[in-house]
């Protein structure tokens, strides 16, 4: 498994030993102790089950924010951990593309899915990005209650635009779901 040691000597340089006897440890220090998680972008179930040999956890992502997809997602990465004789459970991130406060959101929100899954060719780009659906702010409360309730540990929204209004719309929306 070259792969494992690969990571495993990722670990320790980021842990802070360095790199062979003599050597100093390569700098600047990671801000948490050990260093960062190392999270694979895993999603289906062989490479779940060697992701679970090696990572910390799994970096998904749904470009609809379904709630199901999501925990379809950690439930297998739950799986391939106890299956690994990890006695650990995953660090379970996902995420979704989203527009919000912005002039004709829903557009924005599909021509920027679009783009991003061309490399699929268009009919199939167009047809998964007319599943992305979080482009109002019940829909974005709907995604977050979704991903809480799939056990997911970190959210990523991904902004369909560089339009500041949608950051601050983003914000809104995320404290009055955390309650702040």
């Amino acid at each position: 498994m070259l792969f494992r040691s690969k990571v495993a000597e990722l670990k320790r340089l980021l842990a802070g030993e360095p790199p062979f006897d003599g050597a100093a440890p390569i700098g600047p220090a990671c801000i948490q102790p050990g260093g960062p998680r190392i999270l694979a972008g895993a999603m289906g179930p062989k490479a779940m089950a060697r992701a679970a040999v090696w990572a910390d956890g799994i970096s998904g992502f749904s470009i609809s924010g379904d709630a199901e997809e999501i925990a379809r997602g950690n439930a297998l990465a739950d799986r391939c951990w106890e299956a690994a004789g990890r006695s650990d459970k995953p660090h379970e991130v996902s995420g979704c593309f989203v527009a919000l406060g912005i002039d004709d959101a829903p557009q924005t929100l599909f021509d920027f899915s679009a783009r991003y899954l061309e490399f699929l060719g268009t009919e199939l780009a167009e047809a998964v990005a007319a599943t992305a659906q979080t482009h109002s702010p019940d829909a974005l409360k709907r995604v977050l209650d979704g991903a809480a309730e799939a056990g997911c540990d970190e959210f990523i929204l991904v902004p369909a635009t560089a339009d500041l209004r949608c950051l601050d719309a983003l914000a809104q929306v995320t404290q009055e779901w955390l309650g702040e």
